[in-house]
């Protein structure tokens, strides 16, 4: 269990890491209009980008603490076997 929470708060720290990013992108792209006056970059593409950049990362983050909970599955199980 401790390590399922430890998985989590890490997963947590980096999904504020990342919406930090999504904001330092659109302040950017807010930025960037005002230095080139040119139009504003198109801020739905950027979140958009984001977005699933996040989602690939707790796909990832899920399958690897996945990966860990049926390990630890298949070692309680087999400690249970082998002490009979």
């Amino acid at each position: 269990h401790f390590k399922a929470h430890k998985y989590l708060g890490r997963i947590k720290r980096s999904s504020d890491d990342a919406m930090q990013i999504i904001w330092e992108l659109l302040d950017f792209s807010s930025s960037k209009q005002h230095m080139n006056g040119s139009e504003l970059a198109d801020l739905d593409q950027v979140t958009d980008n984001c977005v699933r950049m996040l989602e690939s990362e707790m796909h990832v983050k899920n399958v690897l603490l996945n990966r860990q909970y049926n390990l630890a599955k298949l070692r309680n199980k087999h400690e249970t076997t082998s002490r009979y």
